[in-house]
């Protein structure tokens, strides 16, 4: 059996760049810090939880806002039909 991962958000790392850009403006930062760009995308969930697991199936991670729940439902019953 293949497991996989499939993270949804509503939101990617907004937060983390606001909190940057304001912090750059406002002189608290020199510089972008060398987190704020892994912080900032949605699909590094997925990629820690499938590493931390050990799992080889697919690895998605989805941005759609409140439907993200149907979708990782959807995505897994059309994986499960093609055996994935």
């Amino acid at each position: 059996m293949i497991s996989g991962v499939h993270f949804g958000t509503g939101l990617d790392g907004v937060s983390e760049v606001a909190n940057t850009a304001k912090g750059i403006s406002e002189g608290v930062y020199k510089s972008i810090g060398p987190y704020a760009l892994t912080r900032s995308l949605a699909n590094m969930p997925a990629g820690v939880i499938s590493r931390l697991w050990g799992l080889r199936g697919p690895c998605m991670a989805g941005n759609t806002a409140c439907a993200t729940g149907l979708h990782a439902i959807g995505d897994a019953y059309r994986m499960s039909r093609c055996g994935v």
